[in-house]
């Protein structure tokens, strides 16, 4: 599902994209999806995941870096209220304001790194 989503973004969004690959964005990448999976309590993830996401705009903040990240953000915000309304997945966390701020992050750092890795090589 993750490559239809980044695609339709693509095919919506389109470039232009960075002319060249970047390490620091490969490295900021790497960072944000370990924090996924180190055993941080809930607000440790959000906190961690958030300051890498801002240290990744401060580093990469064009405007389609910016339009990426907001753009996936929103997508992000429609399917998961789709999925949770209709039940077709669950959280076991009841603090929805904690949930929302989460499915924010995550998605917008894949807007935003998927244009920072993948947009060199789209465009060519």
């Amino acid at each position: 599902m993750w490559g239809f989503y980044l695609l339709h973004a693509h095919r919506v969004i389109g470039g232009p994209y960075p002319r060249y690959f970047d390490r620091k964005a490969l490295f900021l990448a790497g960072l944000f999806a370990l924090t996924f999976s180190v055993g941080l309590p809930s607000y440790g993830v959000l906190g961690v995941s958030a300051i890498l996401l801002f240290i990744a705009l401060y580093y990469f903040h064009e405007r389609n870096d910016y339009i990426f990240t907001v753009y996936l953000s929103c997508i992000g915000l429609i399917v998961e209220c789709v999925g949770l309304y209709f039940n077709l997945w669950s959280y076991a966390s009841t603090n929805y304001f904690l949930i929302t701020l989460q499915i924010i992050i995550m998605w917008g750092a894949s807007g935003l790194f998927f244009r920072q890795l993948a947009g060199p090589y789209v465009q060519k």
